[in-house]
Parts: structure tokens; sequence; C-alpha cells
């Protein structure tokens, strides 16, 4: 097995075979190959951004993993941060979440002590999220081929 287009077919075939279990088994084991991602994502904050702020972000970074088996098959590692909720309740419903891309990209924007009227960007070490899915691709993708090939071998036996 490949990869995305192999996902898909597997994916198929489960469903054809009302496989929920096996089903249910490969997607957890998508999970685990994940799950060290996520910590070396979060590990990383504090070193490329300033700490008050690397702890905010990780009380607020949600890391999330999506399995998709339609036309663009694949897996991936989705990440979304609720926005900084201070203020009244006026201003908190008006923001938007935060600039993940562009914080990945090495900027962060910010006020300074508080103050909404006055915003600074300032330069941080890029690729808190880039950086260790690139490092870690090659070992969650071996995991993920494995569990796929182990799963098809199920189907086959059943």
């Amino acid at each position: 097995m490949a990869g995305g287009d192999d996902f898909a077919a597997l994916s198929r075939r489960l469903t054809d075979a009302g496989e929920t279990g096996l089903r249910r088994a490969l997607y957890q084991a998508i999970d685990k190959a994940a799950q060290p991602l996520k910590t070396e994502i979060r590990a990383g904050l504090k070193p490329r951004m300033p700490n008050r702020y690397a702890e905010t972000l990780d009380a607020d970074l949600k890391l999330s993993v999506s399995r998709l088996a339609g036309s663009d098959p694949g897996v991936r590692l989705i990440a979304t941060a609720a926005p900084h909720a201070e203020g009244s309740s006026r201003e908190r419903r008006n923001l938007t979440g935060r600039k993940l891309r562009r914080l990945d990209g090495g900027l962060l924007t910010h006020p300074l002590w508080g103050n909404r009227e006055h915003w600074y960007t300032q330069p941080v070490t890029p690729g808190f999220f880039t950086g260790p899915c690139k490092a870690s691709a090659p070992r969650a993708r071996r995991e993920i081929l494995a569990a796929m090939h182990d799963t098809a071998v199920k189907i086959m036996k059943g």
C-alpha cells in the first residue's frame, strides 16, 4: 500500500465488507501515529516564541487528525486555536481565531500590555507546526502504512 489512493480503496473495502470494527481499529492506529507529533508541536512552542504567549497558545491550541477517504484521500493534522478572550463579551464575539499560519511563518502580532489600540509585530522562530510535521512525516507514514497493511490482511482473511 502506497498512500492516499490506497487509503481510499481500503476505506471502500471496509465499507463494502461492513467492517466497522476494523475501520475503528485502523482509525485508532492513525490517531496513535499522530499522537507523538501533537506532543512535539506543543513542546516546540516555548523555544520558538515568548514564554507567556507560548503558554496561552498551548492552552488554546487544538490539534486534531482528519482522515479523508473521499476524492482527495489522506490523513491530515489540523491546528486550530480559539480567539484570545479578553475584554467585554462584545469584543470577544468580534474576535477571530489566532493567525496560526502567520505565526508558523515567524510573525507574532499582539497588543502591548493589553492595549488593543496599538498592535505590534515581532519575529519569532518560524515552524512551530510545519517543522515537527516535516520531521515526523516519515515515521508517521510508516506507522499508518503498516496499520493499513494489517487491516488489508485482516479483510482478506475475513
